[in-house]
C-alpha cells in the first residue's frame, strides 16, 4: 500500500507546482487552457477549440493539483497512528487497539488496492 501512495507522490512532486487554474473562454490559437502557465511558461494542458473541457472538469482537473496533496497528507497522517505495537500476546494497532489490521488499515488498504468498478489494482 505504501508504494501507492509513493506513486501518486512522486506524480504530485513531477506535476507543474499548483495551484491551477483554468480559462474558459478560446484563447492561444483557439485552444482552451486548463491549468496554470507556471515557470515554463506553458500551459500545463490545451484542448481542441472543438472539443473544449466541460467546466465541471476542468474545476475537477484544475483543483487536483491542490486537492490530491492534501488528501495524501491526511491518508498518511491516519496510517501513521494505525501502525502495529506487538503487546505480549498479540499485535495490535497502536491507536485503536484492535488487533493487527486493524479495521481503519484494513479500509484503507482495500480502498487503495480497488478501482472504482470494485476490482483489485
Amino acid at each position: 500500500m505504501s508504494d501507492l501512495l509513493s506513486e501518486i507522490e512522486e506524480r504530485l512532486a513531477n506535476a507543474t507546482p499548483g495551484p491551477w487554474d483554468w480559462v474558459p473562454s478560446a484563447v492561444e490559437g483557439g485552444s482552451h487552457v486548463l491549468g496554470v502557465v507556471g515557470e515554463s511558461g506553458f500551459p500545463v494542458l490545451r484542448t481542441s477549440p472543438y472539443a473544449p473541457p466541460r467546466q465541471r472538469d476542468a474545476e475537477f482537473i484544475a483543483h487536483a493539483r491542490t486537492d490530491v496533496p492534501r488528501l495524501v497528507k491526511a491518508l498518511e497522517a491516519v496510517l501513521e497512528d494505525h501502525k502495529p505495537r506487538t503487546h505480549a500476546t498479540h499485535t495490535g494497532c497502536r491507536e485503536c487497539g484492535q488487533l493487527w489490521p486493524c479495521n481503519t488499515q484494513r479500509a484503507i488498504e482495500a480502498a487503495l488496492t480497488t478501482d472504482t468498478k470494485g476490482d483489485k489494482r
